[in-house]
């Protein structure tokens, strides 16, 4: 158990990181998408002295300072921190993961007729007959 515990938290670290390097490739061809976008609409914002054509880049400022955040910042970490103890281990799964080991004893000390049937061996006969 503890085994797979370390396996977990190992494949969920490095999902973060793939997770990292995407969001830094993704802000490479959005932030020069954006500085093009950018440049051109003040450029055609003075020489049509239009304020109107401005607006597209408050939104586009936000995306980008969310993807930067994302991508150099520490969103990530702040997202995961509420939800985590000691271990990094989500606190809501170390709740049902307690749940479930519970109910598993009690399940395995009435093992029933696949128990029977492991412990004992059992005919076809048997079966219909418990069943």
């Amino acid at each position: 158990m503890e085994r797979q515990m370390l396996m977990q938290n190992e494949m969920r670290e490095r999902q973060t990181a793939m997770q990292i390097a995407w969001s830094r490739e993704f802000l490479k061809y959005f932030s020069s998408f954006y500085g093009l976008t950018a440049l051109g609409l003040i450029v055609g914002a003075v020489r049509q002295r239009r304020a109107v054509l401005l607006a597209p880049v408050v939104p586009l400022s936000f995306i980008l300072a969310y993807q930067m955040d994302m991508a150099y910042g520490s969103l990530i970490h702040r997202m995961r921190g509420p939800w985590s103890v000691d271990g990094g281990v989500p606190f809501l799964w170390s709740l049902r993961l307690d749940a479930m080991t519970s109910d598993r004893r009690k399940r395995n000390f009435s093992l029933g007729l696949a128990g029977m049937c492991c412990n004992q061996g059992c005919t076809k006969n048997d079966i219909g007959r418990l069943c």
